[in-house]
């Protein structure tokens, strides 16, 4: 993966390649099980990617790809923070600082200056949406990342006899 070869040319822990649509959520795990849910089924998001590789000196965004603001990329992170936050989806769109803009993250911890010298990963289409439970939630890292659950975003497709 992208991820494996950022870690292999810059160091630092590996993890599985994401989208992050939203940061922290304190939710018991059922509220936030029950949330995921309706996502599912919500639409598949196509990820494009706008300029190559940067990085920020945050720990999290030390090697990112800026991705696009598709409409479906907008589409999902408007329905998540909707459904997690409460929040109308009329509000207007704030991505995570510093960079302030959706990412895919390609490495953790590393020098950001070193983050220009990785190739951009090849586009794709984001399936499904996981729910990670991470512990510390800090900037400094992540001692635990475990994946709870995740849902298909493709619609269901009916076959009919």
């Amino acid at each position: 993966t992208a991820v494996e070869g950022a870690v292999a040319k810059l160091g630092g822990p590996t993890f599985t390649p994401h989208i992050t649509l939203l940061g922290s959520v304190v939710l018991t795990e059922e509220n936030a099980l029950a949330k995921l849910s309706l996502l599912e089924g919500s639409d598949a998001v196509p990820i494009r990617y706008e300029g190559g590789v940067t990085g920020m000196p945050a720990w999290n965004q030390s090697a990112v790809a800026v991705v696009a603001q598709t409409p479906q990329l907008l589409k999902a992170y408007k329905l998540a923070r909707s459904l997690f936050f409460s929040v109308s989806e009329a509000e207007p769109v704030i991505w995570a600082p510093p960079l302030g803009q959706p990412h895919l993250s390609l490495a953790y911890g590393t020098d950001p200056s070193q983050a220009a010298l990785l190739p951009l990963p090849p586009e794709f289409e984001a399936k499904h949406a996981a729910l990670i439970h991470t512990e510390p939630p800090t900037l400094d890292g992540v001692g635990l990342w475990r994946e709870v659950a995740r849902v298909s975003l493709k619609p269901a497709v009916c076959t009919l006899p």
